[in-house]
């Protein structure tokens, strides 16, 4: 593990005892990514050449009984806090960044996946508007985390196949897709087409921190 990946998961271990009290049941990782070709052509099927980061976005999650999301920003220092089967495309006009997770939920319930609630912190290291898909990042991470508890397959080509709620006003960067393709086993990792790869690891032992 590098000196940057434990600082990013000491910070997720802290503010999730914090927020929800005791450790996270596992924590999931996706990189943001850089584009050597293919700018605005991934969520087009187009060609692309990304390369993953080491910067990423990492989720400490614990699943929960219900269908319910709760996730803390440690960036923002916001909560967000929603009922699966109560999304629906462009509902409220909301933003910020837990529109995103929405989104996930949102494209994997339609895609006939039954989802479960979790409660997570969530931390970036990807700058955000550098250009480095640090909103892909979280879709991918936030699309590990469903799976995690839900004992979905880790399968990123059906995820990234999910369909988008329509978009009534004029087209903008992908929100609400989750891109991939080259699935693994549940435990390891995934290379998704917008080059990063999601991974998800149990709860680390405390003497491992």
């Amino acid at each position: 593990m590098t000196q940057e990946s434990a600082s990013a998961t000491a910070v997720v271990l802290r503010d999730f005892a914090a927020r929800f009290g005791g450790d996270p049941e596992s924590i999931v990782r996706a990189p943001g990514r850089v584009n050597l070709i293919g700018e605005h052509t991934d969520y087009n099927d187009g060609y692309v050449l990304p390369l993953a980061i080491d910067p990423a976005i990492w989720i400490g999650l614990r699943a929960r009984s219900d269908r319910t999301v709760r996730a803390w920003s440690v960036d923002f220092h916001e909560p967000v806090e929603f009922d699966v089967d109560e999304l629906s495309p462009n509902a409220g006009q909301a933003h910020g960044w837990g529109e995103y997770v929405k989104g996930v939920a949102w494209a994997l319930r339609e895609a006939g996946h039954t989802l479960n609630g979790w409660e997570g912190a969530i931390a970036g290291e990807v700058p955000i508007g550098a250009g480095l898909s640090s909103s892909a990042a979280i879709e991918v991470a936030a699309a590990r985390a469903f799976a995690d508890v839900s004992a979905l397959p880790w399968d990123p080509t059906a995820a990234g196949n999910a369909r988008r709620p329509p978009v009534r006003t004029a087209p903008r960067r992908c929100a609400t897709c989750v891109r991939g393709n080259s699935p693994r086993d549940h435990q390891g990792s995934a290379t998704s087409r917008s080059g990063g790869r999601a991974t998800s690891s149990p709860k680390m032992p405390a003497s491992s921190r």
